[in-house]
């Protein structure tokens, strides 16, 4: 889906034409301009509403959240879109942004973020700090890329460390939760068995 195109209607006529169907929303945010009414003015931001009334039909729905290919928006305005009542498991950012941006989605998505991947950021002071708030505080997060400036070499190094253990927890909560599938066969349930 083109960000572009996103508006409360869409997002309605969505609901009702895959209730209960849809899984998956891939939001692209490619090739943008700052036109003064997208982004600078922020009545255009969708309804906390329509998001609600689309996760209730789709209640298994998951999004993904890019920006990819150059941009002339600024990120934050950019990012001013996302509500946090969507469910958003996936963020990708291909463009230079600063440690306000990883606050921003640490605080709206730290209880649905799994994915993220990142690349460019703009050398600036708090990256650091920002970026391993967002891994320690979502809980969620198994899988990361970060092509990105970091004052402290120590600073990727500890955020992958983090990653990495949580899935691993992850994995064998799921391989001792995951049932049985081979039937356990008696003697008596075999074929060619005596009856009783």
């Amino acid at each position: 889906m083109d960000y572009r195109h996103l508006t409360d209607g869409f997002l309605t006529a969505l609901s009702r034409s895959h209730a209960g169907q849809l899984k998956r929303l891939k939001i692209a945010a490619q090739y943008l301009m700052d036109d003064g009414t997208r982004f600078d003015n922020y009545q255009v931001k969708l309804a906390t509403n329509s998001w609600l009334t689309l996760t209730g039909s789709c209640p298994e729905l998951k999004v993904a959240f890019v920006i990819d290919g150059y941009t002339l928006a600024r990120i934050d305005s950019v990012m001013k879109i996302l509500d946090q009542v969507m469910p958003i498991y996936k963020i990708k950012l291909m463009h230079e942004f600063g440690y306000h941006v990883l606050s921003e989605i640490t605080a709206n998505f730290r209880n649905s973020l799994v994915k993220l991947e990142l690349e460019h950021w703009h050398p600036t002071g708090q990256i650091d700090a920002a970026f391993l708030d967002l891994v320690r505080k979502c809980q969620l997060l198994t899988h990361i890329k970060a092509t990105a400036y970091f004052s402290d070499p120590e600073t990727e190094r500890i955020a992958l460390e983090l990653v990495h253990a949580r899935r691993r927890q992850q994995e064998m909560r799921e391989s001792q939760e995951m049932p049985n599938k081979r039937a356990k066969l008696t003697p008596a349930d075999g074929p060619g068995s005596d009856p009783a």
